[in-house]
């Protein structure tokens, strides 16, 4: 049969018809789409030349018609795939359907395709070599993703979506002993730890980049907030539940204390721990007038 006569004879009565393409408000207005004559992937250009207007069930044909002229050619048959199953006002039938299917299998990669997969793997640590070929992320891929990141925040709802996934949930061991591994010999910054502090009592940023509870105060009102403000607390309280420290952590908590220099009481002059001087002694001191 012979495919390219086909095509041809489709474009040419479109062409004849003298179509146009009227707003959906018009009453002569039917549905058209634009085709390239020549296909892109082959050269084509947005010249009024090789455009044509087609009706779906016509570009649909056409396209397929191209799958037949051009074989093995994967960008073809992608352009046919495609319109297959990514456009809803097309319902292939079964014969289509698995044509599509089966297009798509056979049709192999171009050298051209092959070479810019290649680089665009290159220097990709393989992770997991299995059906799909997967691989770990490269350092470039990983700032890139961080920039993409930068300065957004987190949502209420998001947050509160967090808590509740998390409420009553643990780690496997496995897991645990994986992080035992990564996060050895890191230590949590005192601003990571001001900042989770500050999240649960609803003051400044928090943890997740806005002040949750005052969002909730202009949200839901004092009362309401105030519930959702002791709900979080005990559901924080929940996932730090049965957290304990190592003997290891404790002895460096234990080295912290002695090499911390201690300050004097205002009121009384007295030497001791800056954090009992500042939490039970400084303005309770008997020397205070």
């Amino acid at each position: 049969m012979d495919y390219q006569k086909i095509y041809k004879n489709l474009i040419e009565r479109a062409k004849t018809k003298d179509r146009k393409k009227l707003k959906k408000d018009n009453s002569k207005y039917v549905y058209f789409e634009n085709h390239h004559i020549k296909p892109k992937c082959l050269g084509g250009n947005n010249d009024k030349e090789n455009l044509v207007l087609l009706t779906a069930k016509e570009h649909f044909v056409a396209h397929k018609l191209l799958t037949y002229i051009y074989l093995n050619n994967r960008k073809i048959a992608l352009a046919f795939h495609k319109m297959a199953f990514s456009n809803k006002k097309y319902k292939p039938c079964s014969r289509d359907y698995e044509y599509a299917r089966k297009l798509i299998s056979i049709t192999p990669v171009s050298k051209e395709t092959a070479k810019k997969i290649s680089i665009a793997n290159k220097g990709n640590i393989p992770w997991n070599k299995g059906k799909h070929g997967l691989y770990k992320t490269s350092e470039e891929t990983k700032q890139k993703i961080r920039n993409s990141h930068k300065g957004k925040k987190r949502s209420i709802e998001h947050t509160e979506n967090w808590i509740k996934s998390h409420t009553g949930f643990k780690h496997s061991e496995e897991t645990k002993g994986n992080w035992s591994k990564q996060r050895k010999g890191i230590k949590q910054s005192k601003e990571h730890i001001r900042k989770r502090t500050e999240s649960i009592n609803g003051e400044g940023n928090g943890m997740f980049g806005k002040n949750i509870y005052k969002i909730w105060i202009e949200k839901y009102g004092d009362e309401e907030a105030n519930k959702k403000l002791e709900k979080f607390k005990e559901d924080i309280s929940k996932i730090n539940k049965g957290r304990k420290h190592t003997n290891i952590s404790k002895q460096h908590m234990s080295i912290g204390q002695k090499n911390r220099k201690k300050k004097k009481c205002i009121y009384c002059n007295k030497e001791m721990d800056p954090g009992n001087l500042g939490r039970y002694h400084n303005e309770k001191c008997k020397y205070k007038k």
